[in-house]
């Protein structure tokens, strides 16, 4: 079950953010986007999030480079209290993967919270991981790989809903 909030609620409730129990595109995003291309504003830093901070979105100061996967609270939350929202690893969304997908929704002036396609063979990643740089971590930056992949840097968003 989904329960994606709409722009104009925004910013949403604890409550509301906790009742979003399935991980798509346009959830992730709203979650993510508060006026940047991160969460954090223009730039994210090593202390913001779990990346290869060789690799400094937009040519900033270098930072630490962690090599592995950290604890979920070792670096602050976001403003809605989530954590690692950026870095660590890569999450799956349910949403599949089409690689013009967006560039379709735009030429049809569908721009907003476009539900990807009905079918495919991969699934949406997003947020990077702690051995990407930067840029991957980027609120717009989409990965994919098939569905039965695994691997160190991709993991899924548990949600508790009391």
């Amino acid at each position: 079950m989904s329960s994606i909030l709409a722009p104009q609620e925004f910013p949403p409730s604890r409550e509301e953010v906790s009742a979003v129990t399935e991980e798509t595109e346009p959830t992730r995003n709203f979650l993510l986007v508060r006026g940047g291309r991160f969460s954090t504003g223009e730039n994210l830093t090593t202390e913001q999030a779990n990346y290869d901070g060789n690799y400094p979105y937009n040519n900033h100061v270098k930072g630490e480079y962690r090599q592995k996967t950290v604890a979920v609270d070792s670096l602050k939350p976001n403003a809605f209290g989530l954590f690692n929202m950026h870095g660590n690893v890569w999450e799956w969304c349910s949403d599949w993967y089409e690689g013009d997908y967006y560039k379709e929704c735009k030429s049809k002036g569908v721009v907003m919270d476009p539900k990807g396609p009905a079918t495919g063979s991969s699934r949406v990643l997003r947020g990077g991981s702690w051995n990407n740089n930067a840029e991957n971590c980027r609120s717009a930056y989409r990965n994919n790989n098939t569905p039965g992949n695994r691997n160190s840097n991709v993991g899924f968003r548990l949600v508790f809903v009391p």
